[in-house]
């Protein structure tokens, strides 16, 4: 399965090499919680992908026209990473980002 997520270009060198965020492997380090209100998903880090690219329901979706801009506001990256994940990574549990 691909997943997209959009980083900052500065912040490939830590993606790459490994940072706090983590643990000091390289990858993407799970620092967004899953929600606020709830004590479990606060507690739970995440990573926040896309399962496509260019995810066409919120660029083109009518009923929340401004959706996208918001989304893009809130990412900042101007880099598009494609993740591949094994279908045996039982540590993966994906969920399509919605507002």
């Amino acid at each position: 399965m691909k997943v997209y997520h959009y980083t900052r270009v500065q912040d490939w060198k830590n993606i790459k090499s490994g940072s706090y965020k983590s643990g000091g492997l390289p990858g993407l380090g799970a620092t967004h919680r899953l929600g606020k209100d709830d004590t479990e998903a606060l507690r739970t880090g995440a990573v926040f992908c896309f399962l496509d690219p260019l995810p066409l329901e919120w660029v083109y979706n009518e009923y929340f026209k401004l959706t996208w801009e918001a989304i893009k506001h809130d990412i900042g990256g101007r880099m598009l990473l494609e993740i591949n994940l094994s279908d045996e990574d039982l540590n993966t549990f994906v969920i399509d980002q919605r507002y």
